[in-house]
């Protein structure tokens, strides 16, 4: 086991008031001239339709709506639908609320139990529809109910300017779950600022291909903005196994977005494996700026296979920092393979020499494992 508290690479939207009890009346010509050309009644309807338009719900904010409490026990519709994600993955035969195609009909509040086999993936809510947040939605799956492809707490984001997913949360017992875990996840395909916080996964005896808290990304270079991750958790216990890498936070742009995981956590206690890395926090860009602070990982047994972060921040040509983040292990095996097994409190990157990276104040605290 190989401890590095802080370490840098370098080498990437009528009524006619006519008057009542007296006064005078225009005559209607010069009082409402428009009534030349359409006619009393024809103006009445005329206005109408011109006062509908303004009224109609897609030009008004979106009334808030009950959440929705689903229980799926393998039965097909009305639950079970196709969901193509902004990076365009399609989730066929899956569970979520009604119309999660684009927007579900609620956003907030829902909680889905899962208790029968899902063939496809599992969503909270989905807004790929405008800008307005997913919010305290909930899944939770019963013990031996098994899921094809992922499970995504509350999904937000697509062709949009801003997308928050924040309080979303994914309960897993006992489960085999095919893809990904998510909390939150906020995505954008174009310039804005994506945010997920406060989500939470929580994950006991199961398998999954990879855990993250909570995810924000802007994504299609060159396309700049802000993605942010903060307060989110991933805790995993039991005999559970990850496949892939364990994130409390991921921030990440393949443009020039800034990046910022703050106060993530990731928690690991199990009698498994996690197939690749454990993050506290991770901040990648390509030539925005990448941050991490005060994200934690804390292990206390299993097997990681590679490297444990409490945060990552990398930036191919502009800024990275790394600040605050610490790392707890008091149990399990590190570094399977030999070129693997370094314990970072923080760790920054960047493509090239020139560049301004900063790693200070990390701290790893090491009381029992090996490696």
């Amino acid at each position: 086991m190989k401890v590095k508290p802080t370490h840098t690479i370098f080498p990437r939207a009528f009524d006619e008031a006519l008057p009542r009890d007296g006064g005078e009346i225009l005559p209607f010509y010069l009082e409402k001239p428009y009534l030349c050309f359409f006619g009393r009644a024809a103006a009445r309807l005329v206005f109408c339709l011109v006062l509908a338009f303004f009224l109609s719900p897609a030009l008004l904010p979106r009334a808030a709506m009950a959440g929705e409490t689903i229980t799926w026990t393998g039965t097909p519709p009305p639950f079970l639908q196709n969901i193509t994600d902004p990076l365009l993955d399609s989730h066929t035969d899956s569970v979520a609320p009604q119309n999660s195609n684009t927007q579900s009909s609620s956003i907030e509040g829902n909680e889905i139990t899962i208790d029968g086999n899902v063939p496809g993936s599992v969503f909270g809510a989905v807004n790929m529809f405008d800008s307005e947040a997913v919010t305290d939605n909930k899944v939770i799956t019963k013990i031996g109910r098994n899921v094809g492809g992922s499970v995504i707490g509350g999904l937000a984001g697509g062709n949009i300017v801003s997308a928050t997913a924040t309080g979303n949360s994914v309960t897993i017992s006992g489960n085999m779950i095919g893809d990904r875990v998510i909390g939150g996840w906020a995505i954008l395909l174009q310039p804005g600022s994506a945010t997920a916080s406060d989500n939470a996964v929580i994950i006991t005896d199961s398998t999954a291909y990879s855990v993250t808290g909570g995810a924000a990304e802007v994504v299609l270079w060159p396309n700049s903005g802000i993605a942010t991750t903060s307060g989110n958790t991933a805790t995993i216990s039991g005999n559970s196994s990850v496949s892939h890498d364990v994130y409390g936070g991921k921030s990440f742009s393949d443009g020039g977005a800034s990046v910022t995981a703050n106060s993530n956590t990731v928690n690991i206690s199990i009698n498994g494996t996690v197939g690749l890395n454990v993050y506290g926090g991770h901040a990648q860009t390509d030539s925005g700026s990448a941050t991490t602070s005060g994200n934690t990982a804390t292990i206390s047994g299993g097997t990681v296979n590679r490297n444990v972060y409490g945060g990552w921040a990398q930036s191919v040509s502009g800024t990275a920092t790394a600040s605050g983040n610490s790392v707890t292990i008091s149990g399990g095996i590190f570094g399977t393979d030999p070129a693997y097994g370094n314990i970072y409190g923080g760790a920054v990157r960047s493509g090239s020499a020139s560049a301004s990276v900063t790693a200070t104040d990390n701290i790893v605290t090491i009381s029992g494992g090996t490696g």
